[in-house]
């Protein structure tokens, strides 16, 4: 306990800005990666309509996606454009999905949802992204 004192004590000495974190997280080396970002966000697909999420990553960063669809299945899936035709990682139909992505090679990679059904869908979708991934927002 004093040792702590003493790191808050000289990290809080050091000019730091007012209400800048100095606190060490117990969990350094904890098997879980420390997620970088989340982004959580309710879709409604019209029929034949999609949406899409950009995520940038390096080689062995990762995003956990989530999706619950309501009114059926949802067509999904996560692909890059690394050449002229796109490059599926991953790809379903479902009303529901829960996973981890890692990404093989360093690029952009885009979870995909798109509405086949006849009547509005309701995607609720949640992404977390772990490493240096970064999240550069909806398509």
């Amino acid at each position: 306990m004093m040792r702590w004192l003493l790191v808050v004590a000289v990290a809080s000495g050091c000019g730091e800005p007012p209400g800048q974190s100095t606190s060490i997280p117990d969990d350094l080396d904890a098997a879980e990666p420390l997620a970088t970002w989340e982004e959580e966000r309710t879709l409604f697909l019209p029929t034949s309509t999609l949406i899409e999420a950009q995520v940038t990553m390096e080689p062995g960063d990762a995003f956990d996606m989530d999706f619950t669809s309501m009114g059926g299945p949802v067509a999904w899936n996560i692909h890059s454009h690394d050449s002229d035709f796109p490059t599926n990682h991953a790809q379903g139909r479902s009303e529901h999905g829960t996973f981890t992505f890692v990404a093989p090679a360093a690029g952009r990679f885009l979870p995909l949802w798109v509405n086949d059904q006849a009547a509005t869908l309701r995607v609720v979708v949640r992404l977390r992204g772990h490493g240096s991934s970064v999240f550069n927002g909806w398509l």
